[in-house]
């Protein structure tokens, strides 16, 4: 593949994502940041606020996908033990409803 197809594929995909309802709603507040105060506008303002805006979102998602990424390997390395909690948890919720027990903050109906 040319080195040009894949700046084009890739630009593309980011205007298809930017425009996807989750990117929208950001637009203003992104505007308004670039933007700033129109008496102080200047080009090289306007590329330095861009770039901090950008950082500043890149390091944030990464950092969430860092952790999701953390916690699903912990979960998946205690996989055996969550299962049989689990299990636990079901065994006990049919012994009370079968018991007539009401367990307390899940009944909905007085």
């Amino acid at each position: 593949m040319s080195a040009v197809f894949l700046v084009m594929a890739a630009f593309l995909a980011g205007m298809v994502s930017f425009s996807s309802p989750c990117c929208l709603p950001l637009l203003p507040g992104y505007v308004a940041y670039i933007g700033g105060d129109p008496q102080y506008l200047n080009p090289r303002r306007t590329m330095v606020a861009a770039g901090l805006f950008v950082l500043g979102f890149g390091a944030t998602f990464t950092a969430l996908g860092a952790s999701a990424s953390w916690i699903g390997a912990a979960v998946l390395g205690n996989r055996p033990l969550l299962v049989q909690a689990a299990g636990l948890l079901v065994a006990a919720m049919g012994v009370a409803t079968m018991l007539g027990a009401g367990i307390p903050g899940l009944a909905t109906c007085p």
